[in-house]
């Protein structure tokens, strides 16, 4: 009798854009955050040149690329040349403007937290397998994970952009 062999289901990602910021982060990191990335149907845009700005210039332009771009959430690569205590100095007035918007930090190597929340620790993580499954720790499995804050963020956002009221949630 031949049986077919049954595969495991495999696990299905909700498509997401992502903006990658770095600072003197090596390509291979790089390349390899993004292949594993949008190997999950995930877009991923990076620019290093964002991090070398002054903290309120950095906002100004992380907050403009949120008000063109309705569904983009951010990741930065945290390292010596960008540290926790930078991303909190950074970020945190983000958040409160964009709460709807996901801004991960990725630890790439040892450096100074300052009470950040890490999303992905990728330092001295040396094995690639191990990389790949912390990385996909961000990557939402569903739709269902928008949730109607979030969803009504969002609208708050474009109508801000728009530049009319937002409505009350």
């Amino acid at each position: 009798m031949n049986r077919r062999r049954r595969e495991a289901p495999t696990r299905r990602y909700f498509p997401k854009n992502w903006f990658l910021l770095h600072r003197g982060a090596a390509p291979v990191v790089i390349d390899e955050i993004v292949a594993v990335l949008e190997a999950e149907a995930q877009h991923v845009t990076s620019a290093e040149d964002y991090l070398g700005q002054p903290p309120v210039a950095l906002r100004r332009r992380v907050g403009e690329r949120f008000g063109r771009s309705a569904d983009e959430d951010c990741i930065v690569l945290l390292n010596r040349h960008f540290d926790g205590p930078m991303f909190r100095q950074t970020f945190a007035p983000l958040r409160k403007t964009w709460p709807d918007r996901s801004i991960s930090a990725f630890r790439i190597e040892d450096c100074p937290l300052g009470g950040v929340d890490l999303s992905c620790d990728l330092a001295g993580v040396s094995d690639p397998e191990a990389r790949r499954r912390e990385l996909l720790q961000i990557v939402p499995t569903s739709a269902s994970l928008i949730s109607t804050e979030s969803l009504l963020g969002s609208i708050a956002a474009i109508a801000i952009a728009l530049g009319r009221k937002p409505p009350d949630g």
